[in-house]
């Protein structure tokens, strides 16, 4: 089973980001993508991740900080299915190690809470290392 992330192309529209997610404060920049996590047996073709990537200013990301509950994980990370070949370049050299069960990075983990919106109900976000970006993952159950 390779480790490698999917190609795709996200979409940048901030616009039409804030149309599925709450915004605790406004990205300078936003890339994402809804990944169908449908697997035989277990959860169905209408089950998605959204994988976000954020980029903030200061100010923008300690709102979005202070807004939200660290989890306490010392290993933040995401599962192999939502690493995406689209992640900026800050995000990709914060992924600390890559196993079977997920992909660890440098940062602090926090509870989706302050995004979740719509049928994007749960999730967290990673603050990555180094300051301006924003790792988002959220599940449709």
């Amino acid at each position: 089973m390779s480790h490698e992330p999917e190609y795709s192309t996200p979409s940048r529209s901030i616009p039409n980001f804030r149309k599925i997610v709450s915004l605790p404060a406004e990205p300078d920049e936003v890339w994402f993508e809804q990944v169908p996590r449908g697997t035989p047996g277990g959860l169905g073709p209408g089950d998605y991740f959204l994988v976000a990537v954020m980029r903030f200013s200061p100010g923008a990301l300690a709102t979005v900080v202070k807004n939200g509950t660290p989890t306490g994980d010392e290993s933040p990370g995401i599962l192999p299915a939502a690493n995406r070949a689209w992640f900026p370049a800050p995000v990709k050299a914060a992924v600390r190690s890559v196993d079977g069960q997920s992909v660890l990075f440098r940062g602090e983990e926090f509870d989706g809470a302050p995004f979740a919106s719509g049928a994007f109900s749960s999730g967290s976000f990673i603050v990555i290392d180094g300051g301006q970006y924003i790792l988002l993952v959220l599940t449709t159950s």
